[in-house]
């Protein structure tokens, strides 16, 4: 009977057949959930956050470019111990706006780019690139 869960908080899997009423005394975690599914839970919240370098990129060649770059990446010893990310955006203002919304953390940028995100974002460049 639909009626009965509307606006109730559902946790369900995508391949369920079915809906069940728990009884109102198994409406807990630790009673619902495994010991093991609580173990590996515990064990989650113990664990030291890496810090973590997101990419926006645009265009799906960048992506790919990203990608291959954070393979490298999780190679190296000292940069392996960073959250490597790749986020896709359709176009670089979009990209700032990501960041500034801490979705990504960093982003090329030219010039006229660089002065837009921190005159609308009040982002900062972290490293330039000289072309001599």
């Amino acid at each position: 009977d639909m009626d009965r869960i509307k606006n109730k908080d559902l946790i369900f899997k995508d391949h369920s057949g079915c809906l069940e009423t728990i009884p109102k005394e198994n409406r807990t975690h630790e009673k619902y959930l495994t010991k093991d599914t609580e173990n590996i839970w515990k064990t989650c919240e113990q664990l030291e956050p890496k810090p973590r370098a997101f990419f926006c990129v645009v265009g799906k060649d960048e992506m790919e470019k990203c990608k291959d770059m954070i393979e490298h990446f999780e190679t190296i010893d000292g940069v392996k111990n960073i959250s490597w990310g790749c986020v896709e955006a359709p176009c670089k203002k979009e990209c700032t706006e990501m960041i500034a919304k801490n979705v990504a953390d960093l982003v090329y940028l030219n010039a006229t780019e660089m002065f837009t995100a921190g005159r609308e974002y009040n982002l900062a460049p972290i490293i330039g690139q000289n072309k001599k």
